[in-house]
């Protein structure tokens, strides 16, 4: 497999025009909406693990590096607007431990100026648990689910002793229950519910 990604480097000097500096802070926090206090595997990473990265108003990325290289170090970029993205984990990672977090913030550099961008990297996925309940456990001797997005192609699969909880991106997501009934594999599909992220 080959790939190739296009990076431009911002210049520095009186061929660049009018130039500021910014300065990244970075904080993070397991703050889950309405999340029932189910075991995950996956713990808040440390904010020097993220992935920084800045783009121009056109997409195209002018700086990339960890947050651990890239605190308190002064950034040049060229007056205009840009957007900074914080991430750790991969944004379409689906399992028990593919936790995602992310902080996606637009900013405006202006001339002669240094500034502080902060931003708060928050979980950008949807974490997920399954209790089967009495009526599953007792009628149905095997049995499992799985919670699927239609925008990829993993999905979550909790056996029936699953106690742990999983992490898919937000988006409409589909819980299907397969049951062994009688002999037979059957299952019953749930309509879509939208999930944002956290």
């Amino acid at each position: 497999m080959i790939s190739c990604a296009k990076e431009t480097v911002t210049v520095t000097g009186d061929s660049a025009g009018p130039m500021g500096e910014v300065t990244i802070a970075l904080a993070s926090v397991d703050g889950h909406h309405n999340a029932l206090p189910v075991k995950s595997t996956v713990e808040v990473p440390d904010a020097g693990d993220f992935k920084i990265e800045i783009f121009n108003a056109e997409g195209v990325r002018l700086y990339r590096d960890t947050y651990a290289n890239s605190e308190n170090k002064k950034i040049p970029l060229n007056a205009g607007e840009y957007r900074l993205l914080a991430s750790h984990g991969k944004a379409l990672g689906v399992g028990f431990d593919a936790i995602y977090f992310a902080a996606d913030r637009n900013f405006t550099v202006r001339p002669q100026t240094a500034e502080t961008i902060e931003a708060t990297a928050r979980m950008a996925n949807v974490k997920v648990a399954v209790n089967f309940g009495e009526n599953l456990d007792t009628y149905y001797a095997g049995h499992y689910a799985r919670v699927k997005n239609p925008q990829v192609q993993d999905y979550l699969q909790f056996d029936q002793d699953e106690t742990r909880a999983g992490y898919i991106p937000a988006g409409d997501l589909t819980l299907e229950v397969y049951a062994n009934v009688d002999g037979t594999w059957k299952y019953y599909k749930a309509p879509a519910k939208t999930y944002s992220p956290n």
